[in-house]
């Protein structure tokens, strides 16, 4: 009989020690505010801090982009600028009656406006990318696909271009004639840059949009992984009172069957 009441409290015994572990989840879960996840929970929450944690790159890229943008943006104010000052210019040179040597002045200063163009042009350069100097453009990864959804080009307005293959090429105002010409070609090349202007500023408004995107979905994953992790405290306090009835009980039961066990040794 004491063996049989002796393994009887045994039981007991790893029943109160499973209800004291159980107790212990429960005060830990009050104190750090989180749940404790089952492996399926665990596995989804991994997989959600994977997916804000993959949004950096996409963030990063956008990021990069709009400082592109907004120096491609603060090269064409500049710009258009420079090409009112020689549009001005070329105006008075293509007068009736002007002087070749106030031709060759006003050329000369034509000319070293052009040249702050060119500076301009090159200059609005960002971690290797400029809008304003070349053809290439600029590549913005936009999400976590590789789909179109997840990509954007941005166009340049290729201003340098414009200087040295385009609407610029040999402007000049040393001759009445080319003053006219070069009157056709500012006017030309304000144009272009009234449309790429306007490109930047939709594109720019493009990367703000996707980035608004972005974090909508990295709050939204994030909330998520709190929704699954938070705790009903009221609930778990109400738990942790039956586990500690429970508990109670087990111990009672364990210290009568010693006594028992005890006594009729």
């Amino acid at each position: 009989m004491s063996e049989a009441l002796t393994a009887l409290a045994a039981l007991y015994q790893n029943r109160a020690k499973a209800v004291d572990t159980k107790i212990a989840s429960i005060n830990t879960q009050i104190s750090d505010g989180k749940k404790v996840l089952n492996a399926t929970e665990l596995t989804e929450v991994a997989n959600l801090s994977k997916k804000v944690t993959s949004y950096a790159t996409p963030e990063a890229s956008i990021k990069n982009a709009k400082s592109v943008v907004s120096l491609a943006q603060t090269g064409l104010t500049s710009v258009t600028g420079y090409l009112k000052q020689m549009m001005q210019m070329a105006q008075m040179a293509s007068a009736p009656g002007i002087s070749s040597s106030d031709l060759m002045n006003f050329n000369v200063r034509f000319l070293a406006i052009f040249n702050k163009i060119g500076k301009a042009a090159t200059s609005a350069s960002f971690n290797g990318s400029n809008l304003l100097s070349g053809t290439a453009g600029l590549n913005v990864n936009t999400g976590l696909n590789r789909d179109a959804a997840s990509r954007m080009h941005i166009n340049p307005v290729n201003i340098y271009g414009m200087m040295t293959a385009g609407i610029l090429t040999g402007v000049s105002i040393d001759t009445p004639q080319k003053a006219v010409q070069a009157i056709t070609q500012i006017s030309g090349a304000l144009t272009q840059i009234r449309n790429g202007e306007m490109a930047l500023k939709q594109s720019d408004k493009t990367l703000d949009k996707k980035s608004t995107e972005i974090k909508a979905s990295i709050n939204s994953n994030i909330s998520q992984i709190k929704t699954m992790e938070s705790v009903d405290i009221a609930k778990l306090q109400a738990q942790l009172k039956d586990l500690y009835f429970q508990q109670k009980i087990n111990y009672n039961i364990v210290s009568q069957l010693n006594d028992s066990a005890s006594s009729s040794l």
